[in-house]
């Protein structure tokens, strides 16, 4: 699961309801899977100084397959969130950093 990308997914439309300048511009739904979620929900569990969570997002221009009721093709953006991905850290070069930690240490004791 680790490898697995987990991500939610949701289209914004152009708010054709807009009546005064407070409305929103756009409006739309985003879906978030279980698994998602639960990412988030554990994130707070893990670190409890934790007051934000952090979702990369991701946006596309897209155009309806199906025209609507006027007979045209309806402009939208899809997005895509996921959780950002932990750095996976190659097993030499952590041993090469955690050497060059202790190197510094041990330089830090000289008194010139």
């Amino acid at each position: 699961m680790a490898d697995e990308y987990i991500q939610a997914e949701g289209k914004i439309f152009t708010n054709d309801y807009k009546q005064n300048k407070n409305h929103p511009d756009k409006r739309g739904k985003i879906v978030f899977p279980r698994k998602l979620v639960r990412l988030m929900a554990n994130a707070f569990a893990d670190d409890k100084s934790l007051e934000e969570v952090e979702v990369n997002i991701a946006v596309w221009d897209r155009t309806s397959r199906n025209k609507n009721k006027k007979g045209e093709y309806t402009e939208y953006l899809f997005t895509r969130m996921e959780m950002p991905r932990e750095k996976k850290v190659d097993k030499e070069e952590a041993k090469q950093v955690a050497e060059t930690v202790v190197t510094s240490e041990a330089n830090d004791d000289i008194p010139f």
